[in-house]
């Protein structure tokens, strides 16, 4: 009898799942979308990650970037964080634009469940404009103005924010995102309007 050859397959998940144009709004008739990366579950666990919501930075052309940080959202996975990419629409008026934000991070609560999310432990980590954005979501997590949501039925608690290549906080948006100066406060601003304790904001 000839010998038969095993290759050893892994019989547990070792990569991450990967989820693409995941649609958690509809707004001004266009679908909004993000992409998820969840990491490996395994068969009869009942894991609960925490997650990273990455918001990405804006091109020359204003057109928002497209997982332009991949593979580093991958090493996130790879150390158990759920990681969602959120795509939104440049918007000359930047409430929008948090308003497109928030309304992911309450899908992807909705969706605790299936992806195997911890409700309890999400955080933003924006780039750029995204960095901005990200910031006012947090410190304004609180205003209805920015929320399409009520903030009462579905409130948001952000547990932290992570900005890279921020704007200051003490002086208006840079020249390169010009078109969105008119309705962007400094991000100071805005934090000598808010009460009551923080999370963390790095």
């Amino acid at each position: 009898m000839q010998n038969i050859l095993n290759l050893h397959e892994a019989t547990t998940p070792k990569y991450p799942q990967i989820f693409t144009n995941l649609v958690y709004a509809f707004k001004d008739g266009q679908a909004l979308t993000l992409n998820l990366i969840v990491p490996p579950v395994r068969p009869g666990t009942k894991p609960h990650f925490p997650l990273l919501v990455y918001v990405p930075d804006i091109a020359d052309d204003n057109s928002v970037k497209r997982d332009e940080r991949l593979s580093q959202m991958f090493s996130f996975a790879r150390y158990g964080y759920a990681v969602a990419l959120i795509s939104y629409r440049s918007k000359i008026d930047v409430s929008l634009m948090v308003k497109y934000i928030n309304s992911a991070v309450r899908f992807l609560l909705s969706k605790t469940y299936k992806y195997h999310f911890d409700p309890y432990r999400y955080v933003l980590f924006g780039e750029g404009l995204g960095a901005y954005l990200s910031a006012l979501c947090l410190l304004k997590q609180r205003d209805q103005a920015l929320h399409d949501e009520d903030i009462h039925r579905s409130p948001l608690r952000y547990q932290c924010c992570l900005l890279l290549s921020a704007p200051d906080f003490f002086v208006p948006l840079p020249a390169s995102y010009k078109r969105y100066q008119k309705t962007a406060p400094t991000l100071l601003e805005v934090l000598q309007k808010v009460s009551g304790k923080l999370p963390p904001v790095l």
